[in-house]
């Protein structure tokens, strides 16, 4: 796992536990600092999964399902929301609500949405599939386990609408609510769940990754050789530019860089500065240096 904070990077590495490497170590760094430069900051030695950065704190779940904050220092470290024993898929935090996937009493997976201020849990919908959780023009956008249906629900008003599922998979959600949705190496857009017309975007053979954050997107494509190419869609020219080959696909990005690593998080990081292509290979693997 790696994500961006501004001019740092928030990644998942090994921590010395006990004389033992394990995998649960979060750390931050600056995305400034060279090759194989210790200035790492540790900030857990206890992460499992799903960083979200959230006015200036980081959000986590731990090894015990708690969902933990701190600040980008590692300081004033708090249990937000107590695990039980059930495990948290993902984390969204939307206008200081914090909305999650977590298994409930009864072994199905729920969406479930608390204030930041207020911690009252509630149980929105059940039977969700803990793969999908998305940010919808400000409210949460879930896919029903059966894959038929989507809830969008927004906490701060208590409405919620259901709409048909697309037959093809949904990607993620544009500023004014369309829909960015892929099959067969082909990218769509459709402006909304109520409409049935959808216009081809992109068409790429071997598309491996699509992340859309609001009116941006970047793409890879992977080929039987391992080979990686970067590319970004621009909404407002309608054009898409290839950016770079890489070793590995993308995780994040930002208006500036792309960050790409293995899916298993180990090896190098690639940072991708997206105006001229040029890579910059970061050292992570904190063993490999001790």
């Amino acid at each position: 796992m790696v994500t961006f904070s501004g001019d740092q990077l928030i990644y998942k590495d090994d921590v010395l536990l006990d004389g033992v490497y394990e995998n649960r170590g979060l750390y931050i760094k600056s995305i400034f600092s060279d090759y194989e430069s210790d200035d790492d900051i540790l900030l857990s030695d206890d992460f499992y999964m799903c960083a979200n950065v959230y006015n200036d704190l980081v959000y986590f779940i731990d090894n015990e399902y708690n969902l933990q904050k701190m600040k980008l220092d590692g300081s004033n470290k708090e249990c937000v929301i107590k695990g039980k024993n059930k495990n948290i898929y993902d984390v969204l935090i939307i206008n200081d609500i914090i909305y999650f996937i977590r298994s409930n009493e009864f072994e199905t997976v729920s969406l479930y949405a608390t204030r930041l201020i207020n911690n009252e849990i509630v149980e929105v919908e059940e039977n969700v599939n803990f793969r999908y959780l998305y940010d919808y023009c400000g409210s949460a956008c879930v896919i029903l386990s059966d894959n038929e249906k989507v809830i969008v629900y927004n906490h701060q008003d208590g409405q919620k609408q259901v709409y048909d599922n697309l037959v093809t998979e949904i990607q993620g959600f544009l500023s004014n609510g369309a829909i960015i949705h892929y099959s067969s190496d082909k990218i769509y857009i459709r402006d909304c769940f109520e409409s049935e017309k959808d216009t081809v975007l992109v068409e790429l053979v071997d598309i491996y990754r699509i992340i859309v954050y609001y009116d941006d997107m970047v793409i890879a494509t992977s080929n039987q050789y391992g080979v990686v190419q970067i590319y970004e869609y621009d909404f407002m020219k309608n054009k898409l530019r290839k950016i770079a080959n890489a070793n590995h696909p993308p995780r994040d990005y930002n208006d500036k860089y792309i960050v790409c690593c293995s899916d298993s998080g180990f090896g190098n990081v690639e940072l991708i500065e997206r105006e001229s292509g040029k890579i910059k290979i970061f050292s992570f693997k904190i063993s490999s240096r001790n």
